[in-house]
């Protein structure tokens, strides 16, 4: 099951740890990913995510596709 908001209600999105969501990667790859972390910052929220076998990364509320 895919979570979230729409890109165009950036301030409402609220993750928890095992949420399944899909992401845009640097690289312009989009994946679906498990939420293991959300980290709360100065310039917005960010979560830790992984995917497939040991890949991880760190992403921002922009990464988000519209689900």
């Amino acid at each position: 099951m895919l979570t979230g908001v729409t890109k165009d209600e950036p301030g409402k999105r609220q993750y928890k740890m095992g949420d399944h969501i899909l992401v845009k990667l640097p690289v312009g790859q989009i994946i679906e990913v498990t939420i293991r972390a959300v980290i709360p910052s100065a310039d917005g929220t960010k979560q830790q995510v992984d995917w497939g076998y040991d890949q991880t990364a760190l992403i921002e509320e922009w990464q988000v596709v519209k689900e």
